[in-house]
């Protein structure tokens, strides 16, 4: 699974203007909310109760808000890049303008912590971080995400393929 698997080009927002954490967050509560099935209001207060544990700001102008909910039966996610930058929290060193946030089913914890380092490492890519940033339409932020990506797979799998490929000729290549 890749992030471009959870996020379609209608769940990117170009040009989203907030003056705040809050107001960033009730910017895309409303997209995530309907792809999941649930209130606007309990995805915001999801995603804020969430930010209340710590901040989601991962650097270079990027947060990754998330939440957990037992009501989400399949992952979701939003791309906002905001109209000009915002101290998404207090503690950061720089302001935001690129934000994707996640919700996910509850059940599954291990998931949404491999989609977490699948996203941040793909948005901290400043030639991806960049690209988004000059997207002219969401239709092309969503392309250059979904050409730059690879999947997050269970780490175990990585594991074994990592070691057949290092075993020329091993009986572990047929199995994977």
């Amino acid at each position: 699974m890749k992030i471009s698997d959870l996020l379609r080009a209608q769940d990117i927002v170009l040009g989203l203007q907030a003056q705040d954490t809050c107001s960033i967050l009730a910017g895309m509560a409303a997209g995530l909310a309907a792809r999941a099935g649930l209130s606007e209001q309990t995805v915001l207060l999801a995603l804020l109760r969430r930010e209340r544990l710590g901040p989601t700001d991962i650097g270079r102008g990027i947060a990754v808000p998330h939440a957990r909910l037992e009501k989400v039966a399949a992952p979701a996610a939003m791309l906002a890049i905001l109209d000009s930058p915002v101290w998404f929290d207090s503690s950061s060193d720089d302001p935001v303008d690129l934000v994707l946030a996640l919700l996910w089913p509850k059940v599954n914890s291990a998931g949404l912590l491999r989609a977490l380092g699948s996203a941040c490492r793909l948005l901290r890519s400043a030639e991806i971080s960049s690209g988004l940033r000059r997207a002219g339409s969401a239709a092309e932020a969503y392309a250059l995400l979904g050409s730059a990506e690879r999947p997050f797979k269970e780490p175990l799998q990585d594991q074994a393929q990592q070691l057949s490929e290092s075993l020329p000729g091993s009986p572990c290549r047929s199995a994977l």
